[in-house]
């Protein structure tokens, strides 16, 4: 897994993210896909759901789309932007070649990635990168945490438990 902090990407410019609210949650899903992902990992791992329920309670915007994060990692998340009102976080994942609980469980890993930054009381990418380091440690792919691989083995084992 790899975080790491980059620029705004220009497809997230061309329009401005939704304000949060009821009918703008927190997780956006850029595929029907990933949707469906994200409901059957909330009804079958109480910890992926308890991640939804933290972001959902948090200033952050996550994007999640498909797509490849280079550097041989499954899956990434990158700062985007980080206005006043929250962070705006892009969660990348490679689904090729890997199974739906697969990548349920690397996307848990990337939303808790996502749940340490939307817990920091900054919106500072200098802060953000400070806390991480603080959290986890720096790779050769960028970020890490304990806490965020903790959580992909409790979703593998709730997925698995419950198929």
């Amino acid at each position: 897994m790899i975080l790491t902090l980059t620029a705004l990407l220009p497809f997230l410019l061309q329009t401005p993210p939704s304000p949060r609210t009821a009918g703008n949650p927190a997780l956006r899903p850029q595929h029907q896909a990933l949707k469906t992902l994200l409901q059957e990992g909330a009804t079958r791992s109480p910890t992926f759901r308890d991640l939804l329920t933290a972001l959902d309670h948090s200033t952050a915007i996550v994007y999640l789309r498909h797509g490849v994060c280079g550097s041989g990692v499954p899956a990434c998340l990158r700062v985007q932007g980080t206005p006043k009102s929250g962070p705006i976080l892009l969660v990348t994942v490679d689904p090729f070649d890997r199974s739906r609980d697969a990548q349920t469980a690397l996307v848990a890993h990337e939303l808790q990635h996502a749940r340490e930054i939307a817990n920091a009381d900054t919106c500072n990418p200098a802060e953000i990168a400070k806390l991480l380091e603080r959290l986890g440690w720096h790779g050769r792919a960028g970020f890490e945490t304990a806490e965020a691989q903790r959580v992909t083995l409790a979703v593998q084992n709730e997925l698995a438990a419950h198929r």
